[in-house]
């Protein structure tokens, strides 16, 4: 019983050793074409007298640091000590990221609801990786609703994020009305 415990744990740190591997690679390949579009995008930005190309061109840096971000989260995958864990105010987050996403979602046609309990709903983690998940959530529930049917357009296009506490537990719902 005992050998095989230690197999198996043996066996997981081999899967995680390739894994981070891989990750480390893909990170790698990323980074230079990233490095490309953020150069570009920040020099159209500031060289253009147009006001539309400039904010188009300043979406892209925008969005090329966050890939950036994510291209450093891989990088940081599988080393020891390389997370940081910290207390995280949960409905703070929430709510930076809901003033982020609003006009982009309206724009969209859909609505943000924010529903967050008054007073501190810290949680122990990641920041950053908690932000990304949110952001992950709520882009799932606009796809879902972009992809309803015609017979379903009557109804109203919203996308709810509740933040609660339940016995000493951080709750956190994201729900949409798409299929």
């Amino acid at each position: 019983m005992e050998n095989a415990v230690l197999a198996e744990g043996h066996l997981r740190a081999e899967n995680l050793t390739g894994l981070a591997l891989l990750a480390s690679g893909v990170a790698h390949a990323l980074n230079n074409p990233l490095t490309t579009v953020l150069g570009f995008s920040e020099l159209i930005a500031e060289t253009t007298n147009e006001p539309r190309i400039q904010a188009n061109a300043e979406m892209i840096a925008q969005e090329a640091r966050r890939m950036r971000e994510t291209v450093q989260n891989l990088l940081n995958f599988g080393r020891p000590g390389a997370q940081v864990h910290e207390p995280v105010e949960i409905a703070t987050l929430v709510r930076e990221l809901a003033a982020e996403c609003e006009v982009k979602l309206e724009s969209r046609g859909v609505r943000l609801v924010l529903q967050a309990e008054h007073g501190v709903l810290s949680v122990w983690g990641n920041g950053e990786q908690l932000r990304q998940m949110l952001e992950h959530l709520l882009n799932n529930a606009a796809q879902a609703i972009a992809d309803m049917s015609d017979e379903d357009t009557e109804k109203e296009n919203e996308i709810r994020v509740s933040v609660s506490r339940d016995a000493g537990w951080v709750q956190l719902i994201v729900s949409d009305t798409g299929p």
